[in-house]
């Protein structure tokens, strides 16, 4: 039996309607709003991209806000260097008085302990930041005023730090590894430590700002003097 024609036009009209709607929940489900996007952006943001420095070490990079990072600490060996200075490797195990790591101006690098993982990364001290190459190509050492935007983008001052900790959902993955000073290897476990490029002007003893988060979060950017051994996350050039 064949159906009247108003019919079959309302049960077309009715088909192409559910197909239409069944499309738009489809898009909905899949695709951030531009106003999802960007708090996606600032809260919980997916690895891009990798990045590779000259010792050949590749590392996952992180967006944050309009900042994209390293989610992990350096661990580059191959090092350049101005006016042909050479990078010496320290002995992280040493302690007390005449530390060589910290009783020198020169390029140092080191291991927390003097221990090589594989996938720790290393410690270098102020010289090697301010004179030396050691970023993956397109990425550099971070201002103090980076490491203050990454807070602000991240919550501020109360809300950061344990969002950029290991298992927080920034994807920064800030690891607790310490960092080396006149009395050696310390703090792992209990605080990390990262450079900023920018000198800070605390005289007499010469300084320069780093970023340090704690095990309960507490955020601190201070001047630290150029002589101790911090972690290095580079960030992307814009």
């Amino acid at each position: 039996m064949k159906l009247p024609k108003i019919i079959v036009i309302l049960l077309r009209l009715a088909f192409f309607t559910w197909m239409l709607v069944s499309n738009l929940l489809l898009i909905s489900c899949t695709t951030d709003s531009p106003q999802q996007a960007g708090n996606t952006s600032k809260t919980r943001a997916s690895p891009l991209d990798f990045c590779t420095d000259l010792a050949g070490n590749q590392y996952k990079t992180i967006k944050i806000g309009s900042q994209t990072w390293m989610a992990e600490d350096l661990r580059n060996n191959k090092i350049e260097c101005e006016n042909e200075l050479k990078v010496l490797f320290s002995d992280g195990l040493e302690r007390g008085p005449g530390v060589a790591f910290y009783d020198s101006l020169s390029p140092h690098y080191a291991f927390y302990n003097n221990k090589n993982l594989g996938n720790n990364g290393i410690i270098y001290n102020y010289p090697t930041v301010q004179n030396c190459t050691i970023c993956p190509e397109g990425f550099r050492i971070p201002t103090k005023a980076d490491w203050e935007l990454l807070i602000k983008q991240l919550g501020g001052w109360s809300m950061a730090g344990k969002r950029l900790l290991a298992g927080g959902d920034s994807g920064f993955n800030a690891t607790l590894n310490g960092r080396i000073d006149s009395y050696g290897s310390g703090l792992q476990s209990a605080i990390g430590f990262w450079w900023s490029i920018d000198l800070a002007a605390h005289l007499p003893k010469k300084e320069a700002f780093a970023f340090e988060v704690n095990n309960l979060g507490i955020v601190k950017i201070k001047g630290q003097d150029i002589r101790v051994g911090n972690h290095v996350r580079c960030i992307k050039m814009k």
